[in-house]
């Protein structure tokens, strides 16, 4: 079994948006067929890590459904405002 949660991962870091967000945008088929066949996912579950304005990185979690995934991330669990020891960095 493949597992989505780097692709989620890395789509959220490509596109710099919640995955949930990017399949919320996108409707049309072709452009759906064309976004998954060049290695996307548009699966909830994937939000991007940014700090001072720029992607650090990303988050993503799978095994639920594409909204149970995406609602264990939420819109707050990625904070741009965390430094030194809050984030483990030094």
């Amino acid at each position: 079994m493949v597992s989505t949660v780097p692709i989620k991962a890395g789509t959220s870091v490509a596109f710099r948006a919640a995955t949930a967000d990017l399949a919320a945008r996108t409707t049309d088929p072709a452009r759906i067929a064309s976004f998954t066949s060049a290695g996307f996912s548009l699966l909830g579950g994937g939000r991007p890590i940014i700090e001072n304005g720029a992607v650090i990185g990303a988050v993503a979690v799978g095994g639920g459904t594409p909204e149970q995934d995406d609602e264990v991330l939420g819109p707050h669990c990625v904070r741009s405002d965390l430094h030194g020891a809050d984030t483990g960095r030094m």
